[in-house]
């Protein structure tokens, strides 16, 4: 989803990434720019199945 507002210059961007370590996600806004920093999750705690083909 993005949404645009010219009134208020507001803007929004939704969107999703895998792999992702949610417990140590952190933002900063500083002079102006939002830096979002987004920790991989190391292969061992990645939950993937593997499926046979016969």
């Amino acid at each position: 989803m993005i949404k645009t507002e010219r009134e208020n210059l507001s803007f929004i961007h939704c969107f999703t990434l895998n792999n992702v370590d949610q417990e140590n996600v952190v933002a900063a806004f500083k002079d102006g720019v939002l830096t979002v920093t987004l920790p991989k999750l190391e292969e061992e705690n990645i939950n993937r199945k593997v499926i046979d083909i016969e």
